[in-house]
This record gives structure tokens, sequence and C-alpha cells, in this order.
């Protein structure tokens, strides 16, 4: 809470936390209270750890991402919560895309593996050179 202004000193004009209202903050102009409100934020301090498995997962795991994502979201940490989530959910979306176009692919070359159409493609290459 900021000390009321003496004669000799008086606090620097920014937010501080509501004398009236534990819960919000209120803006101190320099020399008296405005009307001036807002909710308290808190800074909220996350693990490097968490962090650091978030991101990871979010890439290579995209499932513990997305909890971890919303462990963050949970926290606070907004920022960080966020970016977990939309990294999960756009390797979710990247591995789903690949899966169902290869589906596709297969069902316009007649039901063959990639395997067997690389095997069509490396011998009609080898027949070319052959002549």
């Amino acid at each position: 809470m900021a000390p009321e202004p003496s004669a000799h000193e008086a606090p620097v004009a920014g937010w501080y936390p509501d004398p009236e209202n534990p819960q919000m903050a209120r803006y101190w102009d320099g020399s008296q209270w405005t009307d001036d409100r807002r909710p308290l934020v808190s800074n909220v301090e996350v693990s490097g750890w968490l962090l650091f498995f978030g991101y990871a997962g979010a890439i290579f795991l995209p499932i513990v991402g997305l909890i971890i994502g919303i462990v963050l979201l949970v926290k606070k940490a907004t920022g960080h919560g966020v970016a977990v989530l939309a990294i999960s959910i756009a390797i979710f979306a990247l591995g789903f895309a690949i899966t169902t176009g290869e589906d596709r692919d297969a069902g316009r070359s007649g039901g063959r593996s990639v395997e067997e159409r690389l095997q069509q493609i490396t011998s009609s290459a080898e027949r070319q050179t052959d002549r």
C-alpha cells in the first residue's frame, strides 16, 4: 500500500494496491489518489522447467503441451499458456492433415502404398536409363 504523502516526500505517481480494496489497484497521481481503479495483477512466477516441458511437449508430444498449456492458464501465465496451447493445436492439425492426405493419395493411386508407388517410380527410372 502506498503511504500517504508527507510534507517532505510523496510517492511516485503510479499504480498501487488500493487502500480501500485489496483486490484492486488504484492510481496515485503523485499528490493524491485518483478515481481510476483496475484489478490488481500479481506477478506470476512460473517454473522454468514447466515452460521448457510445455514448449517441448507442444512440439514433440502435443497432448503434454495441451495439459501444460492448461496448467499455465490456470496459474495465470496467460501469454505462455496460450502459446503452448496454440503450438499443440497446430501440431495436432498438421499431423491430422498429413495422415488424411496420405489416405486420400492412397485412394487416388488405386490403394497402393507409398512404398509400392516409390518402387514403381524407381523401376520406371531404371528402365529409362537402360535404354
